[in-house]
């Protein structure tokens, strides 16, 4: 019997200036601005809690480890890396929390920006930003929880964060540029494209290859997976249709497409190894797999893991989708660029697995 789904706490990490020894115009030490954020914090979500207890997870506030030195502790990256969003202090524009702010937005993880005045850096014109008066603890719960008290209002953004989906795409200039798509991602699918394509891909597209020595070969399909744990579900269709059956040692039957042997003697084992069906080379793109270990997946599938019986798959981001868009557009920009080897990418074509059930069949 599945049990009821209990989100683990929310972690909220706190970036910031931490200079000791100097003051704010307002007469508030620097120093001691993320630790008034930290009890603003802890505070709004009481009040939130009070209101409604039922609606809201556990909380975690995390302050950066007060380390001497200019240097960024590597906790702060782990912190980063693991938050489930962030609250930055950057009033006074320092460079170590613009450095932070940026490796947040580039994993995708929302942050709420605290300055005096927005209207000063017209960067963040883009983001949610909270101008407060002075960063009293009591001045800065106000503005974190916004209209969040107030029936007739719209949420604050910290409530709005706090009952978010997981990994909802939360839109920054660097997602934006990218679809959405976390940059940890984007280059997680970037390398695993330029792996396939530098051990396979080009020397089957490449210029005097297979295609000119082989003419009874028209294309190379490509196949699509809808998710990226899609990529068995396509093989077993194709190899089912196309297949040829074969007998193991122990007597149990099975179908594999047929394989052609391409000698290559400038590739690292000299040879490749191409499926075909009919005039038409195969290839279901495996290492897309690999991509199930990026940070976002992986963390969303221990949230759904950790905390309840009874999710499935249709749980699992949408962003799969797009980050499989990046996969392909690689592996054509390497293509396309691939000046040493000419590689012909109006070669392949890029179908889905019932795309492909029927072109093959033709």
């Amino acid at each position: 019997m599945a049990r009821s789904f209990v989100p683990p706490p929310k972690r909220i990490f706190i970036i910031g200036p931490m200079t000791k020894g100097m003051v704010d115009e307002d007469e508030i030490a620097i120093s001691q601005h993320i630790p008034n954020i930290a009890k603003a914090l802890r505070d709004a979500y009481q009040r939130l809690v009070e209101r409604d207890a039922a609606v809201f997870p556990d909380i975690q506030v995390i302050e950066p480890p007060d380390t001497p030195g200019g240097d960024i502790p590597h906790e702060v990256f782990s912190h980063i890396m693991h938050c489930d969003f962030a609250v930055a202090d950057i009033s006074t524009s320092s460079p170590n929390v613009m450095y932070e702010l940026a490796m947040l937005h580039a994993n995708g993880v929302p942050v709420i920006l605290l300055a005096r005045n927005s209207q000063d850096i017209f960067y963040f014109n883009q983001n949610n930003c909270l101008e407060v008066q002075d960063f009293n603890s009591a001045t800065l719960e106000v503005a974190l929880l916004g209209g969040s008290l107030n029936e007739t209002a719209q949420a604050g953004h910290f409530e709005q964060l706090l009952t978010s989906n997981h990994l909802k795409t939360h839109w920054n200039p660097i997602t934006k540029h990218f679809n959405g798509v976390h940059m940890v991602n984007v280059a997680a699918a970037t390398g695993v494209a330029t792996g396939n394509f530098y051990n396979f891909t080009r020397w089957v597209l490449r210029e005097g290859g297979i295609f000119e020595q082989r003419p009874e070969f028209e294309d190379l399909v490509l196949i699509r997976p809808e998710r990226i744990h899609g990529v068995s579900q396509a093989i077993g269709p194709l190899q089912q249709a196309f297949g040829i059956e074969k007998t193991g040692d122990d007597g149990k039957a099975w179908k594999e497409l047929p394989e052609v042997v391409f000698p290559e003697p400038d590739h690292p084992r000299k040879k490749i190894f191409v499926k075909y069906v009919g005039k038409h080379l195969v290839d279901y793109p495996t290492p897309i797999t690999s991509l199930s270990v990026s940070r976002q997946y992986m963390e969303f599938s221990r949230y759904i893991q950790e905390n309840s019986e009874g999710f499935g798959d249709a749980d699992l981001p949408s962003y799969e989708e797009q980050v499989i868009d990046i996969y392909f557009k690689s592996l054509e920009d390497l293509a396309n660029g691939d000046l040493r080897t000419g590689s012909d990418w109006g070669r392949v074509k890029i179908l889905t697995v019932d795309e492909a059930l029927e072109y093959l069949a033709t």
